[in-house]
């Protein structure tokens, strides 16, 4: 009787897949290799042995492991009849299944802002941070901290920020501001003609423009008296948009051509100012 033997040159396993390095946020993982056929391969992670299968014919074996979180390294080892005969270099695989801490420190939830630009600012915190995006545009990162300046819309304006890792994982964190940049306008301010006032006498100042502004108004004296100063004095809401103030003339103050003018406040910080056509002519014979 004639036998035939078939021998196979023991050679050392190597993992083809995954790469050297890999980052993945899935705990299961396939180890893909090859070794020395009818041999039996061990996987060890960090040492421990966590699975073990037969290589078949073709010299090739896929292993089905759970990862760890953080790192994990990863041998095979060929074993037959009981001896191990080959190691793999090891393979470095990370785990990283937790999400960027991400903060928005600036602007704030519900800040008014009277600027068609705001710069979005905040911290990051991840080992394997991949980037960081406000409204879709990449931000700029250094020591932990993030900024993105953006154009704002009149109105509201939601803002987002999302951080990736590069694992995959994400965080995002958002808030809305409301934006307001065009000044208020003042309309039908009066008098829009000269006054002639004598002490004990009062002039009706109003104007129209949009509701609920903060409106002064002030008497700017002629240079010929510097005795008085332009104080701000108070003007009212009388209905939706519509403001009134009373100057009272008095005996100590005589002015030839008074100017005055109007301030309108809104509640963004934006300021208009201006000054009636008509002027005050105070005590004046």
């Amino acid at each position: 009787m004639i036998r035939a033997g078939v021998d196979y040159e023991v050679s050392a396993p190597v993992i083809t897949s995954p790469a050297e390095d890999f980052l993945t946020n899935e705990a299961e993982l396939t180890v893909e290799g090859t070794a020395s056929p009818t041999t039996e391969i061990t996987l060890r992670n960090n040492g421990e042995e966590v699975a073990t299968d037969e290589v078949g014919s073709d010299g090739e074996f896929v292993l089905p492991i759970t990862l760890t979180e953080g790192i994990n390294e990863l041998q095979a080892v060929s074993v037959l009849n009981g001896t191990e005969i080959g190691e793999s270099g090891i393979v470095t695989v990370t785990l990283d299944t937790i999400a960027p801490e991400l903060t928005i420190d600036s602007p704030a939830n519900g800040d008014k802002i009277n600027r068609e630009t705001v710069t979005v600012e905040g911290t990051v915190t991840d080992e394997n941070l991949d980037y960081v995006e406000v409204n879709g545009q990449t931000a700029s990162i250094e020591d932990g901290h993030y900024s993105k300046r953006i154009l704002l819309d009149n109105g509201s304006n939601d803002i987002e920020v999302v951080a990736v890792d590069l694992a995959g994982n994400e965080s995002s964190k958002s808030v809305s501001v409301e934006a307001k940049y065009n000044a208020p306008v003042i309309e039908n301010l009066t008098p829009d003609e000269d006054k002639d006032l004598s002490a004990g006498e009062s002039v009706k100042i109003e104007f129209e423009s949009e509701p609920g502004l903060r409106t002064t108004f002030m008497i700017h004296m002629p240079l010929t008296n510097t005795t008085a100063n332009a104080t701000e004095l108070p003007m009212m809401e009388m209905e939706d948009g519509y403001y009134v103030g009373y100057y009272t003339a008095t005996s100590n103050v005589v002015a030839d051509g008074a100017v005055i003018e109007v301030k309108a406040v809104d509640s963004f910080g934006n300021e208009t100012r201006k000054k009636a056509d008509g002027k005050l002519f105070i005590n004046v014979d």
